[in-house]
Order: structure tokens, then C-alpha cells, then sequence
């Protein structure tokens, strides 16, 4: 998640919505649904941004600009409107699979529309189901587009078929690094321990040139030839090892507050940050989830939760909560209890480990 902080109102929740909850699918006239599964998720409570309901079907959220919904007239007998903000609850209490989703989408019997007349509030869909079905929903001038996601990845604008042939320009990205044999040529004495160039200089090389700048398209390239090469060159073999090199993707992706641009009103509205990220292993249940302070997984066991009960729980954790702290496993002699964070350090200290540009009057 890539939003900004925008005063209160992003306070991410983890929340469940129980079985047969009765939800409101525009706030406008009386088109109601209720929740034929339980769902866990995070979001803006009803509103999920990211969730997984109990029969392992998954939604998450991303921006897309360019999208052109429906018009929709809110009393039609013919069809039910339905809100951007509330589709993913609807889908996620709704249905099983993806191509249960599929079918509602196109059958007509509802529309789709944003109240919200912001670029910034438009989105597009990444769905999932236990049994590895994959599909992104965008909205394309006015009418739905479903594509089966077999890349297996997504972000935000512009659209999925424009990320996906965008690969194409990197086609040079190979998994082995190696030197060329017909471009090398002898340098002489000119250079220790060297007598050839070019000259493979280190490991790394193979993706030379991979973006790395926090723009979608390039965090989908990124994204995309990490997983593929790192599973051709170091196969996963457990369930383990596919997690963590899903930690390693979203580690390579993170974006740090005030990178992409300034805080237009300080704390009250940040700028664009990776509030937070999930794993999820639908056939599983497992649902874990972390924030931009601290990198320590919550993780649910879905397979336990009473889906019939309405929880609400914050997701903000300082970055104090993520480290473990093992300093009784070791040789002390300072009792004093003082928390790292909340030490009073010498000017000098500071500067003798300063990895900042700190201006001389803060030190």
C-alpha cells in the first residue's frame, strides 16, 4: 500500500466482516448484500483495500488513474450500482473463486461507478483463489476488462496489458552474468590484476540497467525479473522459502516517506510511503501482514477465526515493536533500563556515527 497519510482518515484497521453481515453497496439508495463468507482484510473499515475471505478467495487494491467506470442510475430495477469503494467487500463476501467473480462482473446485473470525482480515488482490482486462479479488473472507458493475471504480478497505473508488454524492453536481463568472449580486448599493463575489456567486475551485472526508481512501471519490471530469476537460479524448495522470497520482492520495493515527494501539510498529510504489506497464502489461510515502522510480520492462522464475530484492530506499530530485543542473552553491566530510542547521546557521539547530512545546528 502506497498511499500517503491523509489526516485520520488512512488509520489502516485489520477488521473482520462476520457471515451474513448486511452491507450497503452504495450509500445511496437500498442495494444491499450480505456476507455469504467471513472475510479478514485491511482497510478503511467496511472498506477493504487488501483481504482474504474464508474460502481462500483474495482482493487487493491498486490505483489506476486512467480508469472510466460505469454510469449508473442508482434506482434501476434492472441492476444493482455498486461503489469502487465497496467492491472488494462485495466480492470478498460474495464469492469463491475467480470465476465466480468473473461471471457477476459480466452478467450485467451490476454496475459500477466512483462517487468520488478524483483521479486519486480511481482503482483496479488483483483477485485470486486458493486453487491459483488469477485475474485483474480494470475499468476501461466506461466498460469492465477482466485478464487472466498469468504474469502473476500487478501495481498501479497505467493499464495491466501496457505493464505486461513493457517487459518486453528488458529482454536483455539474463539470469548468469558472464564476460562477452567476442567483444574482449587486451589492455596491457594498463590495469592490475586485468588484462581484458570489458571485464565482468563483480556479481550483479546480469540486471544491470533493471529499474529501480519507485514509479509503478518500474516496480513491476523490478518485481517481476526478481522472481524469476532468483527462482531459476536458487529454485524455492518449501513453502518457506517461497515466503521469503516474497519478503525479499516487497524489501526491494519499499518506499521511504518524502522519496517520491514532499509532505504537503506535515503530519497531518505525508506523502506517498509503503504504509504497509501483505503475504497471504490462500490454500493455507495464512494472512500476515506488517507497517512502514516496523518490519516484524503479524500473522493470522484464518483457518481458526470464528467468522462469525466482528473484530477491529489498528496495524500502526513503532519500530521499536519489530525489534527483539536480546541484550539479556548477553554480558551486561548497565542496569538501568533506558530504552536505546530514548537515550541522550553526546553531540559527539552523534557525529561519529552520523550517516545523515544533519545540519551542524542539530548536532
Amino acid at each position: 500500500m502506497e498511499y500517503g497519510k491523509i489526516l485520520t482518515f488512512t488509520n489502516w484497521k485489520l477488521f473482520m466482516t462476520p457471515r451474513k453481515t448486511r452491507m450497503s453497496l452504495n450509500n445511496v439508495s437500498n442495494a444491499l448484500s450480505d456476507a455469504k463468507y467471513g472475510v479478514l482484510g485491511i482497510g478503511i473499515p467496511p472498506a477493504y483495500a487488501d483481504g482474504m475471505n474464508e474460502a481462500g478467495l483474495t482482493v487487493a487494491l491498486q490505483s489506476l488513474y486512467r480508469s472510466e467506470y460505469q454510469k449508473c442510475d442508482f434506482f434501476s430495477k434492472d441492476y444493482k450500482t455498486i461503489f469502487t469503494q465497496s467492491l472488494a467487500q462485495w466480492i470478498l463476501t460474495s464469492f469463491s473463486t475467480v470465476e465466480e467473480v468473473k461471471e457477476a462482473i459480466l452478467s450485467k446485473k451490476y454496475c459500477i461507478m466512483n462517487p468520488i470525482p478524483l483521479r486519486a480515488a480511481n482503482t483496479h482490482w488483483a483477485i485470486t483463489d486458493k486453487e491459483g486462479g488469477s485475474i485483474v479488473l480494470e475499468y476501461e472507458r466506461g466498460e469492465p476488462r477482466i485478464y487472466n493475471n498469468y504474469v502473476g504480478l500487478m501495481t498501479n497505473d497505467p493499464f495491466y496489458p501496457w505493464h505486461v508488454d513493457n517487459l518486453n524492453a528488458y529482454r536483455w536481463i539474463l539470469p548468469e552474468p558472464g564476460n562477452n568472449e567476442d567483444l574482449l580486448l587486451p589492455t596491457g599493463e594498463l590495469l592490475a590484476g586485468q588484462g581484458k575489456v570489458p571485464y565482468d567486475m563483480g556479481h550483479g551485472f546480469n540486471t544491470g540497467g533493471l529499474p529501480g526508481d519507485a514509479s509503478p512501471p518500474s516496480r513491476f519490471v523490478r518485481m517481476f525479473f526478481t522472481r524469476q530469476i532468483s527462482q531459476v537460479n536458487a529454485p524455492p524448495d518449501t513453502l518457506e522459502d517461497w515466503l521469503v522470497l516474497a519478503q525479499g520482492i516487497l524489501n526491494s520495493i519499499f518506499i521511504t516517506k518524502g522519496f517520491t515527494e514532499p509532505n504537503p501539510l506535515g503530519k497531518l498529510v505525508e506523502s506517498g510511503h509503503t504504509a504497509w504489506a501483505t503475504i497471504r497464502v490462500p490454500k493455507t489461510g495464512f494472512y500476515a501482514y506488517r507497517n512502514y515502522e516496523s518490519m516484524q510480520w503479524q500473522m493470522v492462522d484464518t483457518t481458526k477465526l470464528d467468522w462469525t464475530q466482528r473484530v477491529k484492530l489498528p496495524t500502526n506499530n513503532d519500530f521499536a515493536a519489530g525489534m527483539n530485543d536480546i541484550t539479556a542473552s548477553l554480558p551486561t553491566i548497565d542496569s538501568t533500563g533506558q530504552h536505546f530510542l530514548h537515550a541522550k547521546r553526546h553531540a559527539q557521539q552523534v557525529e561519529d556515527t552520523v550517516l545523515f547530512q544533519v545540519p551542524p545546528q542539530e548536532l
